[in-house]
């Protein structure tokens, strides 16, 4: 629970919104499907299934990777080895964009490596896709899966199959109308049930509940 307290969507910031127009323009991915990794790009992330899956799925979807991280490079080579157009890296990004580059995607991807440890994690791009009513195609697994599904929120992807992540870029891409659902559902059952206002008045609720009884 207090993993949830600690990374609740702040709606200020995290909102709905429509696609900043400039942002797809400048790198090229005008008309295309987005499917978007943000944040640290790291070994954990496990971002490699990206490139598999990218060789296999629809011409109109491109995944884009947002963010720096110590395995940017390592990752960026690899694209480039393998030819693949449709995966785009945009470097480090002013964090004053990030609301807009969420809202311009067509979904999130939220993936850590297939392991006991990630379990147990509660991924803040839950929260930050959720509170622009972006569709999640679920790639970590425990509760913070369990959380995203039973909100009916996403798609469940298992981790490190290029397959699965296939399979759910195909479901979206074909179905704007469950992108939509999707979309409606984590913001109504995790935005605004796990906003940081929210959770400090539930919190303080307890504190004082606590101490009328103490």
């Amino acid at each position: 629970k207090m993993s949830v307290v600690m990374n609740g969507t702040d709606l200020e910031v995290y909102s709905p919104r429509e696609k900043n127009a400039a942002l797809l323009k400048q790198f090229g991915l005008e008309g295309k499907f987005v499917v978007s990794y943000i944040g640290t790009v790291g070994m954990a992330c496990g971002l490699e299934v990206v490139f598999d899956a990218a060789q296999k799925v629809p011409a109109n979807v491109t995944f884009v990777i947002v963010g720096d991280g110590a395995y940017r490079t390592n990752l960026e080579e690899e694209a480039k080895r393998r030819g693949l157009a449709n995966v785009v890296f945009t470097g480090r990004q002013p964090k004053s964009t990030m609301p807009d580059w969420v809202a311009s995607s067509d979904a999130s991807l939220v993936h850590l490596k297939k392991t006991d440890l990630f379990t147990t994690v509660m991924p803040s791009k839950i929260f930050e896709s959720a509170g622009c009513k972006r569709p999640i195609i679920m790639g970590v697994d425990g509760f913070a899966k369990r959380l995203v599904m039973d909100a009916q929120a996403g798609l469940d992807m298992t981790p490190d199959s290029a397959d699965s992540l296939i399979a759910c870029v195909k479901k979206l891409a074909e179905d704007p109308a469950l992108c939509r659902e999707l979309g409606e559902n984590a913001y109504d059952n995790i935005a605004r049930v796990y906003n940081r206002d929210q959770q400090a008045s539930d919190y303080l609720s307890v504190l004082n509940l606590t101490i009328k009884q103490s």
